[in-house]
């Protein structure tokens, strides 16, 4: 890690299973052949992306509560610009990708709204940029 703490194998080994998970969710879906009892248990895939949020939680509060505890404060505004500097580059890249496919696959103009995340709070925009909603 760049500040300087130790990886811990146990979180890296439940992000792994979560990875896992989420995979076999999704290429189950794209074999038909499966047996109906392997389809049923890849649907446990699912519960990958909650297991992302338990860990993303636990390691947000983690460096909140260390900043707390070494420095006997949190500058929240520098707290959130680290976060969002891990955050937006990803989204914002991957908006660009899933809008060059939508724009190439069917002509749609760009709606700045996706910008400041508008896919959670309007139901008209033409492209539900739904993967992303749980990431802004």
């Amino acid at each position: 890690m760049s500040n300087g703490t130790r990886r811990d194998a146990n979180l890296d080994l439940l992000r792994s299973i979560a990875i896992a998970l989420v995979l076999l969710h999704h290429v189950s879906q794209y074999i038909i052949t499966l047996p109906v009892s392997v389809h049923a248990f890849t649907r446990l895939g699912a519960y990958g992306v909650d297991l992302f949020f338990v860990l993303s939680g636990f390691l947000i509060g983690s460096l909140y509560f260390r900043e707390l505890q070494q420095t006997g404060r949190v500058a929240l505004l520098r707290f959130w610009g680290r976060r969002w500097l891990r955050t937006l580059p990803l989204y914002y890249f991957a908006l660009l990708l899933a809008y060059v496919s939508v724009f190439v696959a069917r002509g749609e103009p760009f709606n700045p709204a996706y910008l400041l995340f508008g896919q959670n709070y309007l139901k008209t925009l033409p492209f539900f940029f739904g993967q992303l909603v749980t990431l802004c």
